[in-house]
């Protein structure tokens, strides 16, 4: 397990350095099969028996999981890779035997255990989980994206990579000798790294400094921005940051660090800064991602009437839903005004779909809060 601290404020338990990515990209020209192929070449040279399968229900991954505790370390590590991960999405949207892998996937994500109790098998413990994942598909992923996978956190957690083309060059067939120099290099270096014991990783007084601006910059942003449907994304930018920087800052220690590590392996603002630079492309990955599912409702809205999209957001949002946050979603989308709203509002409550409350925070209050709920017989 890596261990890390910040601001002299060190965890006993450290926080795992887990990252979840997703490629994306055109068939073929974007490599991303070629990448994955290359990192699973890697991992089976180093340590074959933290993958994961490809696909994986529910109470399957709880059962490989469990089998893969360590009692020596006191961790269950895992990866999963897949080069082509969009079933998998499309089996979360559409409810069906995945239903509830983002819940279990979000619970390892955060260190968190799970217990399963099964006739044959007894109790099935996941312990001190740490999973990585690097999963990649075409641009056709996001289209299986729902707001729901956004808003409850399950999509924010990864990191988004989206491939673009570069100039064609040729395969090679063999690699030059300083190529697989460099390549038994790092694998020598990542067998060192895996028989390592705990690293801890602390900021120095100007990494914690950058790092506290970065975090009151996106608090800042958060609050007097309308960030929508990437506000709780962006709220997981400083986590990202620590972790890639201290990522970072373990790529650049050495064998002889991993046998002998010092007690703290302070991370300095070079980590810090190398880590803000990625994060640009991230945020950028994902705005073109949000931009997908974007152009996939506007098609989706070709068959879908007003009244039925009204409906579907006052229920996703439990029920009940004010006539500001209402409009928002509806303009951000797909430029509703104020006056197609009242058009929409006025037929479902023709048609007694919903009613409308009127709400008084108090007596001071400007303007009442206008909520629109679902009518009992019909939520």
């Amino acid at each position: 397990m890596i261990g890390c601290s910040t601001g002299n404020k060190p965890n006993h338990r450290g926080k795992n350095l887990n990252v979840w990515f997703i490629a994306i990209g055109k068939s073929r020209i974007s490599r991303k099969s070629t990448v994955i192929a290359k990192m699973e070449e890697i991992i089976d040279a180093v340590d074959p028996n933290i993958k994961l399968p490809v696909d994986f229900t529910p109470e399957r991954l709880v059962s490989i999981m469990s089998e893969k505790y360590s009692r020596e370390r006191d961790e269950t590590r895992a990866i999963w890779i897949n080069d082509e991960v969009s079933g998998f999405f499309e089996d979360l949207k559409k409810k069906r035997y995945m239903s509830s892998a983002d819940v279990l996937l979000c619970h390892l994500y955060d260190g968190r255990g799970h217990i399963r109790s099964t006739l044959a098998r007894g109790d099935e413990i996941i312990k001190k989980p740490y999973l990585t994942v690097f999963v990649a598909s075409t641009e056709i992923l996001p289209k299986f994206f729902d707001e729901i996978m956004i808003r409850q956190g399950f999509l924010n957690r990864f990191l988004y990579l989206y491939g673009e083309y570069e100039e064609w060059k040729p395969l090679r067939r063999t690699l030059s000798q300083d190529e697989v120099e460099e390549a038994k290099s790092l694998e020598e270096w990542l067998k060192a790294l895996n028989q390592s014991s705990v690293i801890m990783l602390d900021f120095n007084a100007e990494a914690w400094k950058f790092y506290q601006e970065f975090e009151r910059k996106i608090d800042e942003k958060i609050r007097s921005e309308n960030l929508g449907l990437k506000e709780g994304y962006f709220g997981n930018y400083p986590d990202f940051l620590l972790k890639l920087a201290c990522i970072h800052r373990i790529s650049r220690m050495s064998i002889e660090e991993f046998e002998n590590p010092p007690p703290i392996t302070v991370v300095g603002v070079s980590d810090l800064k190398w880590a803000f630079d990625f994060l640009r492309k991230v945020d950028s990955s994902f705005d073109k991602v949000l931009e997908i599912m974007k152009r996939t409702f506007l098609e989706d809205r070709k068959h879908v009437s007003l009244e039925e999209e009204v409906l579907r957001l006052i229920k996703i949002n439990g029920g009940a839903i004010t006539r500001k946050d209402l409009l928002m979603k509806l303009h951000s989308r797909f430029g509703i005004k104020a006056e197609d709203l009242d058009r929409v509002i006025t037929n479902l409550e023709n048609l007694g779909e919903i009613e409308k409350d009127i709400v008084r925070r108090s007596s001071t209050a400007r303007r009442p809060t206008i909520v629109y709920r679902l009518k009992i017989d019909n939520q």
